[in-house]
């Protein structure tokens, strides 16, 4: 099938046709807003495609008054595909960073907790030797 084909089947149905189940709330309070309000509305939400995917996507609207000052929804829908996988990496770098400044502390911390009782252990040493030097 071509693109402009796609594209023919999109506009002749209903937005709501392309929401996934669970954004259709999402969709509908997009809406109410946009009424309420004068600027533009921006929602996240899930769009199904024709094979059944979820597309993570960005909906736009405002309401525009016709020359019959009847109200119109300008809509744009923004594919987010490329921003979640980019925040997903962002993510993961931040994880594994994190997992190693953590292993990274840990390292540091029982080598200073063994020196500090290598440093006690000595410490008693030296003061038991200075006890039976005192002695004699």
């Amino acid at each position: 099938m071509s693109h402009g084909t796609e594209r023919a089947q999109v506009l002749r149905r209903a937005l709501l046709f392309f929401v996934a189940q669970g954004s259709r709330r999402s969709l509908l309070t997009h809406l109410v807003l946009c009424r309420r309000k004068d600027d533009p509305v921006t929602t996240e939400l899930q769009l199904r495609l024709h094979d059944g995917t979820l597309l993570p996507a960005e909906l736009h609207n405002r309401v525009a008054l016709n020359s019959t000052s009847e109200s119109r929804y300008q809509s744009t829908v923004v594919d987010l595909i490329e921003r979640k996988r980019d925040q997903e990496e962002w993510q993961r770098m931040a994880h594994a960073e994190a997992r190693a400044m953590n292993e990274a502390k840990d390292e540091f911390l029982a080598i200073l907790s063994h020196e500090l009782r290598e440093r006690e252990r000595r410490s008693g040493i030296r003061s038991s030797r200075k006890v039976l030097h005192g002695l004699r």
